[in-house]
Formats: C-alpha cells, structure tokens, sequence
C-alpha cells in the first residue's frame, strides 16, 4: 500500500504496468481488435524525438515561413517551420539550431472529401477506417450515401482514375476521383515532415511503460506512513 500511496495508485491492476498479455488483451476489449489499435490516429506530434540534425545559421534562415509579414497572416495555419527549431547556444554565441523539444500537436493531418460515382446502399459509420490499399486510408467522420468526409489521412487518394474504398465490415464505395478534395490542411505543407502520426496502440504502450516508472517512500518514512495507514483502516 506505500507503493501505491506514492504513486496514486487506486486500482492495483489497470494503474500499474500490465502485463504484456493483459495488454494485449486490453487493447482488444477497448478498441475491438489491435489492427483497429493500431490503424487509428489519435494525434499528431512533433518528432523531435528521433531527429539529432543541427542546422546552420544559413540552413535556419533558408526555412523560410509560407506566409507573408505584415500581411496579418497566422503563420500557424499556413506553415513555419522554423518553430520546430532553437538555437544551440554557447559561450560564444548561437553555434545553430537544433530541434525544438516541444510536443507540438495537431489533431489531424487533414480532412478530405470523396464523392461516389454511385449512391450506396448503406453508408460508411463515423469512426470506420476506409482504405484504397493497406497504404492509403483514412478514419470516416462524416458519411451518407453519396460522399464521406475523412481525416488522418495516410497516402494518396488524388489518382485520376475512380477507384474502390472498402472498410473492415466489407462496405465499399467506388470514388469519383475526379471530385476529391482536401477540404483543409490541418498540418501545412513544409511542416509535415516535422510531425509523426501516434497511433492509440502507440499512444496505449507509451502510457503502460511510464507506469513503470514508480516512486517509493523513503525508509526514514515508510514506518510512520505505515502506522498512519494501518490506523486509518480501523
């Protein structure tokens, strides 16, 4: 009970580290199956984790904004990458920029439009992964029987030729390519490369390896703490 008082621990099971069976077999009774675990965007995060680059002072100047100053633009809604870098400074001076550790997020990357060439017999659900091919997807969040609206989407849906989009259950849909359309680009342009797509199985593990991590009390402590608890009990 000390190492659950110093953790805030109230459920012995689910606020501790699980197993990696129990796991498994939670990310199935939460999201139905672990391929739905893992297909699922729950957001997306600045990657600076995995990137040790250090630019030059000519390298940060060249990453221009796309947008324009003195105009009243909002750079965040049209691109600036460099608030993805900061300075690397000495005693000297700014030596260049590395990555910027702050966990930036955008909820999606964008949202697109499908018409279908034919009206369905059923429509896609809210939530439903539809995909061309295991490379291009995207989560439905909005549907009826003539068009869907996606977000998170992953690959290319702007061929120029109609195409099929099936999700999980078998629905189908053949796609009027002619009339896709990116109705917003949530993450801009230059900034996509600065950003990863964090999966709720992803998103699961990351929270079930920090309960790892536990604290302990002291044994100078641990005896009063102890008494305190036992006598909180009667």
């Amino acid at each position: 009970w000390l190492v659950y008082l110093a953790n805030d621990i109230i459920d012995p099971h689910y606020d501790t580290s699980l197993t990696s069976l129990d796991f498994q077999n939670y990310i199935i009774k939460k999201y139905g199956t672990v391929r739905n675990a893992v297909r699922k965007i729950i957001h997306y995060r600045n990657n600076y984790h995995s990137d040790d680059t250090i630019l030059s002072a000519s390298g940060y100047d060249a990453l221009s904004p796309t947008y324009s100053l003195g105009k009243n633009e909002d750079p965040d809604s049209v691109g600036n990458p460099k608030k993805y870098w900061a300075p690397l400074i000495s005693p000297v001076g700014i030596m260049g920029y590395q990555r910027a550790k702050e966990n930036i997020l955008y909820n999606t990357n964008k949202i697109m439009s499908f018409s279908f060439s034919s009206a369905m017999a059923s429509s896609f659900k809210l939530g439903d992964i539809v995909e061309r091919d295991e490379y291009n997807l995207g989560e439905i969040v909005f549907a009826n029987t003539s068009v869907c609206n996606v977000k998170n989407v992953l690959g290319d849906f702007t061929s120029e030729t109609n195409y099929i989009i099936t999700n999980d259950a078998g629905v189908s849909a053949t796609v009027n390519a002619a009339s896709v359309a990116t109705d917003r680009q949530v993450i801009p342009a230059t900034e996509v490369v600065y950003q990863k797509a964090i999966s709720y199985y992803e998103y699961e593990t990351e929270l079930n390896d920090k309960k790892k991590e536990i604290f302990l009390v002291d044994k100078l402590n641990s005896k009063s703490l102890s008494s305190k608890l036992t006598e909180s009990m009667r």
